[in-house]
C-alpha cells in the first residue's frame, strides 16, 4: 500500500514538475519499444558485484558488511513467471566489520530457484522488496510487463535530480505501490517501492539502472544497484546479456515444515505458538535458556527470575518470536511480570522482537549509543503491517546504559558490560550473572553455525575473550544467543588464547 510515509518520501526525493495529463499506455509502449520488451520472453544476465548484509552493519547508519560476487547469473522466464539465481560469493571485508556470516573462508556457492507457486509470489518483504518471483517486478523489462498487465497503472511527469521523467505507478494487489521512472528516451532508470520491515516499518527500497547497452535489440543496464532505507545493499556490473535463451526453471516443492508447533512442559494448558517453538532449559535456579530448536540459525533468549519480577535478555528477531517468548513466560510465571527486556546490540535480528515487549509496556534496556537509532526506527509509520505496538497506542520506553549497567533486586544482579574493540557491532553488551558465573553473548561465538570459522579464530571471538579478561569476569559458562552453552575453556581455545 502506498502510505502517507511513501507520499512523504516522494515529496522529499522528488521536486514535482508541473503536473500534466499523461497517457500511461503511451509511456509504457514507448518504453517497451525502446527497451526491446515487446517480444522478450526470457533473459539471462551475468556479471560481478557485491552485496551488503542489511541490518548487520557495525554501526546503525553505515552500510552492512560486504560480500563480493565473483560471479552472478540470473535467468528470467517472463512467460512462465520464474527466475533462477546462481552466484559465487567470497568475503569482502578486510578488516572484518559488522555481522552476518563473517568471517567466511573460501567460496559460498548459491542457487536459488523461484516459480509462480502462490507461496512464493510475495516472498519475504522484510528483505529487499520481496523475495521469490516478486523480484521480476524489479527488473526493467519485468516492471514494464507487470505495469501493462496491472490494470491500475497511472503516469505523470516528475523531476528527479534535475531530470525530467515519466513516473509510472501501479499496484500488484491493491495494497502495495511500485513507481518506475522513465527518462526521455523511454529507458527505466529507477524503481521505488515500500515494504514492511520488522525494525523500520514502512521501508523504502530503491532499484537503479544505468549505462544501458544494446544486446540483439534488447537494451539492458550494465550497472544495477539496490538501496534499502538509507544504505546500499547490492551492486552489479553486468558483463553479458542474452535475450530469449532457452529456459527450463523448475523448483522442488520439498517439505516446508509445520506452520505451528506445540510447546509441552508436561502439563495441560500449554500455549499455542506461532511459526516456531520455545523450549525452556533450566541452567540454574532462576535462570532459564529459552531455546529455539526449529531453525538452522537459532534465536535464543535468557530469562532471569528476581524476587518480584523477571528480566528477559533479548527479544530477538521479530514480533512472532517476541509473542512466543511472552506466551511461554506467562505460562511459566503467571503471577510475576517481566520488568525489563535487555537488548545486547542493534543488529536487526536482535531488535525485531522488541516492539512486542514495548506493546506490553516493558522498558527496553540497551546501550545509550543505540537509542537514537531505535527512536527513529520505532517512530517510522507502520501502515503496511500495523504491529502490536501500533495497535496498543503506546510508545516504547528506553533505558540508556553506559559502559556498565546493573539490574538488581539486592539479592541477584544482572550486569551489562560494553565491549571494546568489537568491530562486530558498536554499542554491544555482554551480560554477566555473577552468582552463577554465566556470561551471555549474542553473535560473537557461534561454533555450530554452518560454515563457522574456528581455525583460524574469528577476530570477534578473540575480542570477546579479551574483553572478559579486561573486565576480570569470573566466567564458568558461556551462553550463546545464536549458538549453545559452552565452557570458558572452549572459548579460550577458539579465540586462539591457549597454547
Amino acid at each position: 500500500m502506498f502510505t502517507r510515509f511513501g507520499a512523504a518520501l516522494l515529496t522529499m526525493v522528488l521536486a514535482p514538475a508541473a503536473a500534466y495529463s499523461q497517457d500511461v499506455k503511451a509511456v509504457l509502449e514507448k518504453s517497451a519499444q525502446a527497451m526491446g520488451a515487446t517480444n522478450l520472453k526470457t533473459l539471462q544476465y551475468s556479471g560481478t558485484g557485491a552485496m551488503y548484509s542489511f541490518g548487520q552493519a557495525a554501526s546503525p547508519y553505515e552500510r552492512g558488511p560486504r560480500f563480493v560476487y565473483t560471479s552472478y547469473t540470473r535467468l528470467i522466464d517472463y512467460e512462465k513467471t520464474a527466475l533462477r539465481d546462481e552466484n559465487v560469493r567470497i568475503e569482502g571485508e578486510n578488516p572484518l566489520r559488522g555481522g552476518a556470516e563473517q568471517p567466511m573462508v573460501g567460496e559460498t556457492r548459491s542457487i536459488q530457484v523461484s516459480t509462480s507457486r502462490p507461496e512464493e509470489r510475495r516472498g519475504n518483504a522484510g528483505g529487499g522488496g520481496g523475495g521469490g518471483v516478486r523480484q521480476l517486478l524489479f527488473t526493467p523489462h519485468g516492471f514494464i510487463r507487470a505495469a501493462m498487465k496491472s490494470g491500475n497503472a497511472a503516469a505523470r511527469g516528475e523531476t528527479l535530480g534535475g531530470k525530467r521523467y515519466d513516473a509510472v505507478t501501479f499496484s500488484t494487489d491493491g495494497k502495495d505501490k511500485i513507481v518506475g521512472f522513465f527518462n526521455t528516451q523511454g529507458l527505466l532508470e529507477k524503481i521505488q517501492t515500500w515494504v514492511d520491515n520488522n525494525v523500520l516499518g514502512d521501508m523504502l527500497v530503491e532499484y537503479t539502472f544505468s549505462n544501458y547497452k544494446d544486446y540483439a535489440g534488447v537494451k539492458f543496464p550494465t550497472n544495477l544497484t539496490t538501496k534499502q532505507w538509507k544504505v546500499l545493499t547490492f551492486e552489479l556490473s553486468v558483463k553479458d546479456v542474452k535475450p530469449n535463451v532457452p529456459a527450463n526453471i523448475t523448483a522442488s516443492t520439498g517439505n516446508r515444515g509445520e506452520s505451528n508447533r506445540w510447546w509441552d512442559p508436561a502439563g495441560p494448558g500449554q500455549p499455542r505458538l506461532q511459526n516456531g517453538a520455545v523450549i525452556p532449559v533450566k541452567l540454574a535456579e532462576g535462570v532459564w535458556y529459552l531455546t529455539d530448536p526449529t531453525s538452522n540459525s537459532p534465536h535464543h533468549s535468557v530469562l532471569v527470575e528476581l524476587k518480584d519480577y523477571l528480566v528477559m535478555i533479548e527479544g530477538m528477531s521479530n514480533e512472532t518470536r517476541g509473542e512466543n517468548l511472552l506466551a511461554v513466560t506467562k505460562f511459566m510465571f503467571p503471577n510475576k511480570p517481566i520488568r525489563y527486556v535487555v537488548n545486547t546490540h542493534h543488529h536487526f535480528d536482535h531488535v525485531g522482537g522488541l516492539r512486542r515487549f514495548a506493546a506490553e509496556g516493558i522498558p527496553i534496556v540497551t546501550h545509550a549509543s543505540n537509542i537514537p537509532f531505535y527512536e527513529e526506527a520505532f517512530s517510522n509509520p507502520r501502515t503496511i503491517n500495523p504491529d502490536a505496538l501500533v495497535r496498543s497506542g503506546k510508545k516504547a520506553t528506553f533505558i540508556a546504559g553506559e559502559s556498565k549497567h546493573v539490574i538488581t533486586d539486592g539479592d541477584r544482579s544482572i550486569e551489562l558490560h560494553l565491549m571494546q574493540n568489537m568491530e562486530h557491532s558498536t554499542g554491544m553488551y555482554i551480560v554477566y550473572l555473577p552468582r552463577e558465573k554465566f556470561m551471555i553473548e549474542g553473535c560473537i561465538y557461534n561454533p555450530d553455525y554452518p560454515n563457522a570459522v574456528l581455525n583460524p579464530p574469528s577476530p570477534f571471538t578473540a575480542s570477546l575473550y579479551d574483553n572478559i579478561m579486561r573486565l576480570k569476569l569470573d566466567v564458568d559458562l558461556g551462553i550463546g544467543l545464536h549458538g549453545r552453552v559452552f565452557p570458558m575453556s572452549e572459548l579460550a581455545k577458539y579465540a586462539g588464547r591457549t597454547k
